[in-house]
């Protein structure tokens, strides 16, 4: 509904706020004039009174009421089970296959691309468990 995609927006127009001022620490960033009051602007918009009635929850749409929202949009105990089950798998993949590069090539770890998006994967995995 609107007020999430006003949520998602801020938070949007948060990041391009942030990663811009990490990348252009030393030079003028112009980019930060328009980010900021973006995000200042769509969160209040968001949170203010005018939009007290889209807070409230609707009855879904006919294409809504199906058995395959829930395969999409899960509830947060469901997902939480199936990501810790992803997760367990994820690390006995790595550690399988760290110990199968040592024996061929007779090193744990190189550092390719796809041991660098497995290990930045797991600490994705990593940090939602922590959170």
């Amino acid at each position: 509904d609107l007020y999430e995609s006003l949520v998602f927006l801020s938070w949007a127009f948060s990041l391009i706020h942030m990663v811009s001022y990490l990348k252009f620490k030393k030079r003028k960033n112009n980019l930060s004039a328009i980010t900021t009051p973006s995000a200042i602007f769509t969160q209040g918009f968001a949170t203010s009174s005018l939009l007290t009635k889209m807070h409230q929850s609707e009855i879904l749409t006919h294409a809504l009421q199906s058995q395959w929202l829930m395969m999409h949009v899960s509830y947060k105990d469901y997902c939480y089970c199936i990501i810790s089950l992803g997760f367990i798998f994820l690390t006995i993949g790595i550690h399988s296959g760290a110990v199968w590069a040592n024996e061929v090539w007779g090193s744990y770890w190189n550092w390719d691309p796809k041991e660098t998006w497995a290990f930045i994967t797991w600490t994705v995995f990593t940090i939602y468990f922590h959170t």
